[in-house]
């Protein structure tokens, strides 16, 4: 009968405890060197996603407005002077107010600003389109728009703050009132007038002579340009310390409230208003 050899028991053996635990140590370690960066990688892509979308609001809110407010004036007939529709004691084609609204999370409240202007089309109801209101729906030439854009918190979104629009001059009620653009903290408005630099009477000669609030301007019907400002925050908290910072829009300081880590961005336009003739 063959036999065959066995190896010796001492060269058949295993990992000491000692070389066991050592190499479980270098992969912990190393485990926890990967999860490090993935959790790193990951807040940075949360970050620069919220960051891009905030971007993007602001992109759409400041088009919006631009849209709108150079509307202003607008008349469906040229030859119809501007006083005769657009009264600047009664239905002026714009104005604004300085902190007109409330319940933003922010200390120092928005400004509001109100445009009027016609429409395009046959006049018989039926809008070409290149005229809207602040929602989007088409106005017909003759027909006078009055839009309000401002500030307010969302009650159908966890009272986010927004960007509104009321469509009529009575107060803001879900029929005229719509939602624009979430996550808008604040607007702040200055405004180009055109006068005669420290005269008691208005000369304008079609130039910005000053930049002031609401309450300063001296004649609307002479105010050539806005300059709006808004502070866009982002959707979750994703910066690493609370965000007490105060933040300058059009000359005003506006301060976060200080009880989050969300991130947060001003951003500006200036917008010509092209129909303010006679």
């Amino acid at each position: 009968m063959r036999t065959f050899a066995t190896a010796p028991r001492s060269s058949v053996r295993g990992f000491s405890l000692l070389e066991l635990m050592f190499a479980m140590t270098i992969g912990l370690v190393l485990s926890l060197a990967v999860g490090q960066i993935f959790l790193g990688s990951r807040a940075g892509f949360t970050s620069n996603d919220n960051l891009s979308r905030v971007q993007e609001n602001a992109r759409y809110a400041l088009g919006l407005l631009s849209r709108e407010i150079r509307l202003s004036t607008y008349r469906s007939d040229p030859r119809v002077a501007r006083a005769t529709l657009y009264p600047l004691a009664t239905a002026p084609s714009l104005t604004g107010a300085d902190g007109g609204t409330g319940g933003v999370p922010v200390s120092g409240l928005s400004d509001t600003i109100t445009v009027r202007f016609q429409g395009s089309g046959t006049g018989t109801g039926t809008a070409d389109g290149t005229v809207q209101d602040c929602v989007g729906n088409r106005i017909d030439s003759g027909a006078t728009v009055v839009n309000t854009l401002f500030i307010q918190n969302d009650a159908a979104n966890n009272n986010e703050p927004t960007l509104f629009c009321n469509t009529v001059t009575t107060a803001c009620v879900a029929a005229t009132c719509f939602a624009l653009v979430p996550g808008v903290e604040n607007m702040q408005v200055l405004y180009g007038e055109d006068i005669n630099s420290g005269a008691a009477s208005p000369n304008p000669d079609g130039s910005i002579d000053r930049w002031v609030t609401a309450a300063n301007v001296t004649n609307w019907d002479n105010v050539l340009s806005v300059r709006i400002s808004l502070l866009l925050r982002t959707d979750d908290r994703v910066g690493t310390t609370v965000d007490a910072k105060s933040y300058s829009m059009s000359g005003t300081n506006v301060y976060a409230p200080g009880n989050d880590t969300r991130l947060r961005r001003v951003f500006t336009t200036v917008i010509n208003l092209r129909n303010r003739t006679s």
